[in-house]
């Protein structure tokens, strides 16, 4: 019977380290980012561009990504920012955008916050995506959103919201709802809750759910409630939201909203008279679990107010189905919302 000698065979492609006695990969990329990090720094646009192009494709490696930022190249990548080529910075920032999707990329990019903060104006649109891809995912970080609000960066963000395109836009909404937890004061001070009203008629989805959440950030603190209950269009908007909308997400950062403004007596009594309660009670037969949770908890503080309290009895049984729901915080919510309608004082 013949033997099988394949096994000796040499195998095609890269051995494992541990099987690699010469450590060629190894001492191949000890070579090539000190290479790189020398064409980043040449005179040659050309030689920079073909650099940070390589760069940008290690990048997505995160081993790679670590040897990076161990051997210093990011400062490189840093000073680049300011490089007086447009690609050049282009693929810089697109560096920065691979890095911070890595939790270590996050935490060694937030120093350059400030310089990248410095390209909002940039004339090259795929920069300024990258710039605010990477302070989205940097925002990820609660270290991330002190640092983006030290940078007094949440009034820009407002404004840059009128004036960039939509992709921009998605970035920045989203990254602005986590700062607000932090600085709603800041924003309320720099017409944040009329832009964000403005961002409920686009037509993208992403914007609209998170300038609805965002809404209900921004009116957390006091000032803010005061602010949305004087407004004689935003109870209406979030209440056609809810009742209009066929996006669960959607429903759910309206219905979020609308308990956050709902919290004072005026509050109340406007989200009532304005027609939240039928809508709020159609979405208790939602699929999905948040529409259900938050409609209950705005069920909940409508309640309070003897007219809500009111219509509410007579949808009981709407709301007793989900005492038993298998979520726990509906069911919890579910218990409290029928405790406040069958108070007796």
């Amino acid at each position: 019977m013949p033997v099988d000698n394949t096994h000796f065979l040499p195998r095609v492609g890269k051995l494992p380290a541990h099987l690699d006695p010469t450590r060629s990969e190894l001492a191949f990329e000890e070579r090539m980012f000190p290479k790189l990090d020398k064409e980043m720094k040449s005179e040659s646009v050309q030689d920079r561009q073909r650099a940070l192009k390589s760069l940008t494709d290690l990048a997505h490696n995160q081993e790679k990504a670590y040897q990076l930022f161990q051997l210093g190249l990011l400062e490189t990548v840093g000073i680049i920012l300011k490089d007086s080529d447009d690609l050049c910075r282009e693929f810089a920032t697109e560096i920065f955008s691979v890095l911070c999707s890595h939790n270590v990329g996050r935490q060694a990019s937030l120093k350059f916050i400030p310089q990248l903060a410095e390209l909002f104006s940039d004339s090259n649109v795929t920069t300024r995506r990258n710039v605010h891809k990477t302070l989205y995912f940097s925002s990820e970080l609660v270290l991330g959103v002190c640092e983006i609000i030290k940078s007094n960066l949440v009034p820009t963000f407002i404004q840059l919201l009128t004036s960039e395109d939509d992709i921009v836009r998605c970035w920045i909404i989203q990254t602005l709802h986590k700062c607000l937890r932090f600085s709603a004061d800041e924003a309320l001070e720099n017409s944040g809750l009329e832009t964000l009203k403005s961002l409920l008629k686009s037509e993208n989805e992403t914007i609209v759910e998170f300038a609805l959440r965002s809404i209900a950030e921004i009116t957390v603190p006091s000032p803010g409630k005061i602010l949305a209950n004087g407004d004689d269009e935003l109870t209406g908007l979030l209440v056609g939201v809810i009742r209009d909308s066929k996006v669960a997400q959607l429903r759910s950062g309206a219905a979020c909203a609308l308990a956050s403004i709902s919290m004072t007596t005026e509050g109340k009594i406007k989200s009532v008279t304005t027609g939240a309660l039928e809508p709020l009670c159609a979405m208790l037969s939602d699929k999905e679990s948040e529409p259900r949770l938050m409609a209950l908890t705005a069920l909940s503080i409508c309640a309070e107010v003897p007219k809500g309290r009111n219509y509410l009895l007579t949808r009981l049984d709407d709301i007793k189905l989900h005492v038993a729901a298998k979520e726990p915080l509906v069911a919890e919510a579910a218990t409290e919302c029928l405790n406040v309608i069958q108070w007796i004082p």
